[in-house]
């Protein structure tokens, strides 16, 4: 290879490396492929009930992440506003820049407060997301597990699950909030990093032969991942 295309690849990697929209593309193909790879993994070293009790509770989790109602994309709409120097949040169209300021940058103390208001907000909704998942699902997951010979196995990974899901919950304000301050692709590294830790426990959690506890080990893990990492990025 001569010099020039090595300066050239290294010039490409460079560019890829700082492209927010490469690392959406990979995160989402993380994801994407690490089930594809995964699921032929668990078929095999699982028992069909526990395989199909696993579906159940990741049915639980989309039906509780409803709570969500949209506000992941409203604090990033909002934070954008605040990065570009508005100088208040209104209920109902744009918000206004103040013309004081010939070169107007973040306001932010307006953003401290949206971020403990969010922050707020996201605690409470994985406090009912856990709740919900807790309780209707808990005692759904209880019912039908009562003939299976592990029922206090599945019934633990379910609490385990549960955690794993309030973590995840809690943590979806930070990659809403880093879009807003033109922090996508950090965003996007700490959800691969999550979409990682998540897919590497899963295998080698069935390649040592925990069975059911493999497949929910890495959901704490990969919760805890984003909001430890995230706010030291704000």
């Amino acid at each position: 290879m001569t010099s020039s295309s090595a300066r050239t690849l290294q010039t490409a990697i460079r560019r890829t490396a700082r492209s927010a929209a490469a690392w959406g593309f990979l995160a989402t193909a993380m994801r994407v492929f690490s089930g594809i790879l995964v699921l032929p993994l668990m078929v095999r070293m699982l028992p069909s009930d526990h395989l199909g009790i696993w579906y159940v509770f990741l049915s639980l989790q989309g039906i509780a992440a409803l709570f969500d109602l949209g506000f992941a994309p409203a604090v990033t709409r909002a934070v954008g506003y605040i990065w570009a120097g508005a100088s208040e949040l209104r209920h109902f169209g744009v918000a206004t820049l103040d013309n004081a300021r010939s070169s107007p940058h973040p306001n932010y103390p307006l953003l401290n407060e949206l971020v403990s208001t969010m922050r707020l907000y996201y605690r409470v909704f994985g406090v009912a997301t856990a709740i919900v998942m807790f309780i209707g699902g808990g005692a759904w997951i209880w019912h039908k597990t009562t003939i299976l010979p592990d029922a206090n196995t599945l019934r633990w990974c379910y609490g385990v699950f549960v955690v794993g899901a309030f973590l995840t919950a809690t943590g979806d304000l930070w990659p809403a909030l880093l879009a807003g301050i033109n922090g996508v692709r950090r965003a996007q590294q700490l959800l691969l990093g999550s979409a990682v830790i998540n897919a590497c426990a899963i295998t080698i959690g069935l390649v040592h032969h925990i069975a059911v506890w493999a497949v929910v080990a890495g959901r704490p893990g990969s919760g805890l991942f984003v909001p430890m990492l995230c706010p030291a990025s704000v």
